[in-house]
């Protein structure tokens, strides 16, 4: 078996007097550990030796390339947060449009995803993950306008109903009743033991 078979499946290697690590994949357990480690030091001594080591293992060039995707947040106390899972719209405000892809993949053209997102080639992606604050982050779609999905929601076509785009009540609404009581005391009469 050559080297390169056997460091293919991923893992502990030797080349030589090196000793190497070739990730065995995405979401490898062993770089994934090594990354939030050294992401977890925050405002200590060896701190900027250990973020050496971070931009290393995060850098564009890296094995793995995982910050080729997940960018990374500041903490407020300094350390560094890698987002690993995808930010949860479950716990937002509900908001006044609503789209499922699902339904227009069968009306995509040659273009793909393109035939409605465009992309913005002047929107700068990268530079908002470099100062690690998530509210600066910028789209490298451009906005999508109402005659780009006017092109399909026509009544003929895909329906053009209010209701078809747009959520009917937005935000968070408190139930009608908070508690309701299960029986009326006082105001109906107890039945008459049974014998």
């Amino acid at each position: 078996m050559t080297l390169e078979e056997w460091t293919r499946a991923g893992g502990w290697y030797r080349d030589e007097f090196m000793l190497l690590y070739r990730p065995t994949g995405h979401d490898d357990p062993f770089l994934r550990a090594w990354i939030n480690l050294t992401a977890a030091v925050g405002p200590s001594p060896g701190a900027s030796q250990t973020l050496q080591i971070f931009a290393e293992l995060t850098g564009r060039n890296a094995p793995g390339q995982c910050g080729k995707c997940h960018s990374v947040d500041a903490t407020v106390d300094g350390e560094l947060l890698v987002n690993w899972r995808p930010k949860l719209r479950t716990m937002e405000p509900e908001l006044y449009t609503k789209y499922q892809h699902q339904p227009p993949f069968s009306l995509l053209d040659e273009a793909g995803c393109l035939t409605c997102h465009q992309v913005d080639y002047e929107s700068d992606v990268m530079a908002s993950y470099r100062d690690l604050n998530p509210s600066t982050f910028a789209r490298n779609f451009k906005p999508m306008s109402k005659t780009l999905c006017a092109r399909c929601h026509e009544e003929e076509q895909a329906g053009n109903a209010c209701t078809d785009c747009h959520n009917y009540h937005v935000g968070r609404f408190p139930p009608a009743l908070s508690a309701a009581p299960l029986a009326l005391s006082g105001m109906a009469e107890e039945a008459p033991p049974q014998q």
